[in-house]
């Protein structure tokens, strides 16, 4: 079991940073901290505050989002254009590099995605330290793009019986960035702990490590990092409780959720639960979501 207090963590972060030198960067002051690592709970990563509340709306749309994994989907940015204003369109499309399901999930490496690459490791040998997915590449740092990607990579490690997870950035900003990414990447750690529990039974959820070059928030935020430091509550959207729900998320509710964009006017009072239990949304009628799913369904379905 966990034993971390995730919300004294990024009180200390709030603080730490506020009590930074400043930086100026491109024009712009920040506070910074360098080469931060903190460990949390896995189970409690959403960081929620009265003062600088988080949309779960947009959480569950990125999630969505990075389950579809294709580099030229536009739905996130249309959806929150504010949050993705630094996009280029560039010959009709967009200049995103940012979609890390496109490198987690897609099958971009000898026909095999990363993801499934690091599960067939850890099936096979549960003391591996090979499992890593590897997020930024050359072809895109070295470029001229307007979108550099900020994560360098993940990597799983089974130990004690527990599965770790470890994240490593150049650099994240901690009032928007930070609080959306850890969302994404522990859910990203417990889609891989519900993929391995058929092959190591017994096997728990471990600590989630985050390590980042450049901690930062702009000095013109520095009223809200305060306010975040008294008020900032983390919990959680619960565990996932199968294989069977994992593949559901990943392989269908990407294009249910496209079905959903379509339609959305013309089914106003549809239900959570009652669409993730549509027959035309691939679902036995017998197989009951966990509360999980339902919550980030109802966050889809309040956007839409």
């Amino acid at each position: 079991m966990n034993q971390h207090d995730n919300n004294l963590d990024i009180r200390q972060l709030c603080c730490r940073l506020l009590k930074s030198n400043k930086v100026n960067i491109h024009r712009h002051e920040f506070y910074e901290v360098v080469n931060y690592g903190v460990t949390l709970d896995p189970a409690r990563c959403v960081f929620q505050s009265d003062s600088v509340p988080l949309d779960e709306c947009y959480l569950a749309a990125q999630l969505v989002w990075y389950l579809r994994g294709q580099p030229f989907d536009t739905t996130l940015l249309e959806s929150f254009p504010g949050v993705w204003s630094r996009m280029k369109w560039v010959r009709g499309t967009v200049d995103n590099n940012s979609n890390y399901g496109r490198y987690i999930f897609q099958d971009l490496y000898q026909c095999k995605s990363q993801f499934y690459h690091c599960l067939n490791l850890l099936e096979e040998d549960p003391t591996t330290r090979q499992a890593i997915i590897v997020i930024n590449s050359p072809d895109v740092h070295w470029s001229d793009t307007s979108d550099h990607i900020c994560t360098t990579s993940f990597q799983f490690l089974i130990r004690d019986g527990r599965l770790h997870m470890i994240t490593t950035m150049r650099s994240n900003e901690l009032l928007f960035n930070f609080r959306t990414d850890v969302h994404f990447f522990t859910f990203l750690q417990q889609f891989m702990l519900v993929f391995l529990k058929p092959k190591h039974v017994g096997l728990t959820l471990g600590d989630y490590h985050h390590n980042v070059g450049s901690m930062h928030v702009k000095a013109e935020d520095a009223d809200k990092v305060d306010l975040l430091e008294h008020d900032v509550c983390s919990a959680g959207w619960g565990p996932l409780q199968d294989r069977h729900e994992a593949n559901w998320l990943m392989h269908r509710l990407p294009a249910i959720e496209l079905v959903m964009r379509q339609n959305h006017r013309s089914r106003p009072s549809l239900t959570a639960r009652e669409m993730a239990n549509k027959p035309e949304n691939l679902i036995p009628n017998s197989y009951v979501f966990s509360n999980t799913v339902v919550h980030l369904l109802k966050k889809l379905i309040e956007h839409e």
